[in-house]
Parts: structure tokens; C-alpha cells; sequence
């Protein structure tokens, strides 16, 4: 048991040092994309150590509450609505939760999610960082209840976007709320019935507002279940 604990710090630490390289940091296009790839590889790997190790008779779908925090990467899908000449690079996201496994395959959560900075460059010199702040109120449907947990989940909730004007002595800063949709799915890894690794992507679907700021998040997660 020590020795597959030893495996999984490994394999996530790997997985965490690949979302926070280079290219994941936008530096290069193509490069980016191949993070979520890269990071799923190893996430199924993590999985397949927990898997081998957790007790196929334990009673993963209880219910009760957990906690669950998660860091990676949010990919923007809004370039195209910048001015002309504009390009936006992708963000870290930070993200926390808290809840309540009402039976084996439901559960309700409370989700608040940072993407911390999306640099918008002209010219190849940074004019404007953009900021999203969400939180929401998710279901998620479970498919399994084993160790092994495929979920999708959909949420409804607000979301706040900030823009800083970067252009020294200008100082022009920005503001905007409104409601957004979160959809998506991903997948939990249980070690035993209280933790559990999780992969998962959802897309945030702002609208009123904000409804240009559209993105993709990629998260892994720990999770805690009391």
C-alpha cells in the first residue's frame, strides 16, 4: 500500500509539473494543446494504481459530504471577439467545493472557480489582463459507483469578469457580472472511501455581460469525502 501511495504522489506531481510547464502557460499554440493530452495520459495512469489498489468491496457511492480542490489550466475561447490584431493566451485556474452525495449516483456541489489571468498581447506587448471569477451550483450524475466513477455534471451560477488595462498611465479598469452555465464531465479515482483523484473538463457558457468570455477548464482534483 505505501509503495502504490509512493506511485500515485509520483504520478501526480508529474501530472501537476505538466500543467504548469511552458507550454501550458500559452508560450506556444501547438504546444498547448498537447497538455490536456499529456495530462490525461497520466491521469489514467494515476487511476489505474488507484484502481489496482482500492478494495472492490468498499462502498464508494455512500452518501455525505466532501471537500475537493483542483488547479489547471482554462483555455479561452473567446479571441476571436478582441479587436483585430489582439491574441489572448490561456490561464491558470484554480478551483473549490463543497459537497453532498445525496445517493450512489447523485450528487449536489457548490463549485467556486478562478481563472487568474488571461493576457491579452498586441504586438507582442502584453495591453490588458483578464480575470474570471465563478461560482456556481452543480448536479452531478454518476455512471459507475466503483472505484472507478464517470461523471457529468451541470451547473448554473454567476460569473465576474475584471480587466485590467496594462498600458502604463492609462489605468482604465473594467467590471463585468452575469450569469453563466457550466457543463462538463470527468472522471473520480477512488484510493479508498474517503479519497479520491479526479480528472475532469467543463465548459463555462456565460451570457448577458459576459457572454464573450467563454472558456474550457481542465482540472485535477483531490477530493475528501467525511
Amino acid at each position: 500500500m505505501l509503495s502504490s501511495a509512493r506511485r500515485i504522489i509520483a504520478l501526480t506531481a508529474a501530472f501537476l509539473l505538466v500543467s504548469a510547464s511552458p507550454a501550458a502557460a500559452g508560450s506556444a499554440d501547438s504546444l498547448d494543446i498537447i497538455t490536456p493530452i499529456a495530462s490525461g495520459i497520466l491521469g489514467g495512469l494515476i487511476g489505474l494504481f488507484l484502481a489496482q489498489e482500492a478494495d472492490p468491496d468498499g462502498d464508494y457511492g455512500r452518501q455525505g459530504f466532501y471537500l475537493k480542490g483542483g488547479v489547471g489550466r482554462a483555455y479561452n475561447l473567446f479571441e476571436e471577439e478582441l479587436p483585430a490584431g489582439e491574441v489572448a493566451e490561456n490561464s491558470h485556474d484554480i478551483n473549490l467545493r463543497f459537497g453532498y452525495r445525496i445517493f450512489s449516483r447523485l450528487a449536489l456541489e457548490a463549485e467556486w472557480e478562478l481563472a487568474t489571468k488571461f493576457a491579452v498581447n498586441a504586438g507582442g506587448v502584453e495591453v490588458r489582463a483578464l480575470q474570471s471569477m465563478t461560482g456556481t451550483g452543480n448536479l452531478k450524475g454518476f455512471l459507475l459507483t466503483g472505484p472507478f466513477q464517470p461523471y457529468a455534471l451541470f451547473g448554473l451560477g454567476v460569473m465576474n469578469v475584471s480587466a485590467d488595462d496594462s498600458v502604463v498611465g492609462l489605468s482604465l479598469n473594467e467590471d463585468w457580472t452575469d450569469l453563466t452555465l457550466r457543463m462538463g464531465g470527468g472522471f473520480d479515482f477512488w484510493a479508498n472511501e474517503h479519497i479520491a483523484v479526479s480528472l475532469e473538463a467543463t465548459y463555462l457558457r456565460p451570457t448577458g455581460d459576459v457572454k464573450d468570455f467563454d472558456y474550457i477548464s481542465y482540472t485535477v482534483a483531490f477530493q475528501y469525502r467525511f
